[in-house]
């Protein structure tokens, strides 16, 4: 996709379907009085934000003890939860 699909709050609360319908084809920004106010993507977008979430924590455990600095499974797990990725 080049192009930012967006459509206004107006026309969202009228054709919600269609709009959700742009999906498919990416993000969809919608605008409230010449600003964001929202993005919806779809749920497998969201999954793989998710996942690289993820992965940069699980990246940022790498390079800690590659420095010396150690966690259990236990304390990886409890801060992987905490964040809301596990």
């Amino acid at each position: 996709m080049n192009t930012i699909q967006s459509e206004s709050i107006t026309n969202f609360r009228s054709k919600y379907r269609s709009t959700l319908g742009l999906l498919a084809n990416g993000p969809v920004m919608l605008i409230q009085q010449s600003q964001v106010a929202a993005v919806l993507i779809s749920p497998d977008e969201w999954n793989q934000l998710q996942h690289y979430k993820r992965l940069a924590e699980l990246d940022e455990q790498l390079r800690m003890v590659q420095q010396g600095n150690y966690q259990t499974q236990e304390q990886i797990e409890q801060g992987l939860r905490e964040r809301g990725l596990l």
